[in-house]
């Protein structure tokens, strides 16, 4: 019975950690406009909105190649060549995809595409999340699909978005900061995952007698950016009533 209460305090204490952090970022993201960060932008509203939300889809997506290439390796049997050759799809998916969506921004709502691109996304995390070692890799590739679509349809109209709400002389600042952000929400994401490991692994080596524990480290680690990727879509839901 004692070995279990470690893990129930380190999810306590995950939720807890992912609550603090949400909150902040779900609150910039209802909003509409925000006064910008910085002097040279005192003056003029930017759309943090689209800015937070970016932050929240970072965090959630970026590890997804980190915990993929460690399951496939240690729970499916893939070698490291392998296993990188599979998830190399979910990029190639983003690339094809990505100027579709660029052509679709000045057709469609932007608003629009940034909710299927948040779904879809959503909907690839929350696959990742039921994952166990009999999934078949079909799944697994079908959610890199919908991470690697969802991505494509959420940057290009974030961006588009972003740099639309600003002054023509704070481009530069603007897509400065956007991709600050991003990095700052990669960081977080493979920070997350390794938090996530140290809290229900340890020091303990992954080996075919840990292996339910490693798998249930990885779905802690989905399930916990799948709440981060539903939390951006909840936010982008909200604007889009806010707006209209």
């Amino acid at each position: 019975m004692s070995n279990h209460h470690p893990h129930k305090n380190s999810t306590i204490l995950l939720v807890i950690l992912i609550a603090y952090v949400m909150m902040p970022i779900i609150g910039m993201s209802v909003n509409v406009a925000l006064p910008a960060i910085g002097k040279s932008l005192s003056s003029n509203p930017v759309e943090l909105g689209w800015i937070s939300i970016s932050l929240l889809l970072s965090i959630a997506v970026f590890a997804v190649t980190f915990l993929l290439s460690l399951y496939l390796q240690y729970a499916k049997g893939f070698s490291p060549q392998r296993a990188g050759l599979f998830l190399v799809s979910q990029p190639l998916f983003q690339a094809v995809l990505s100027p579709l969506a660029g052509r679709l921004v000045d057709r469609v709502k932007p608003h629009f595409l940034s909710l299927i691109g948040m779904a879809s996304a959503t909907s690839g995390m929350l696959l990742f999340a039921f994952i166990t070692v009999h999934t078949h890799p079909l799944v697994i590739l079908a959610g890199l699909f919908l991470v690697g679509a969802g991505w494509a349809f959420f940057i290009s109209t974030n961006m588009n978005d972003a740099i639309g709400s600003v002054d023509k002389k704070y481009y530069g600042t603007t897509s400065g900061m956007i991709v600050t952000i991003r990095q700052i929400g990669m960081m977080s994401s493979i920070a997350l995952a390794m938090l996530t490991f140290s809290l229900f692994m340890g020091r303990v080596q992954v080996t075919p007698e840990h292996l339910d524990l490693f798998l249930k480290s990885v779905k802690m680690a989905f399930g916990l950016l799948t709440v981060l990727c539903f939390s951006g879509l909840l936010s982008l839901g909200f604007r889009g009533k806010i707006k209209n």
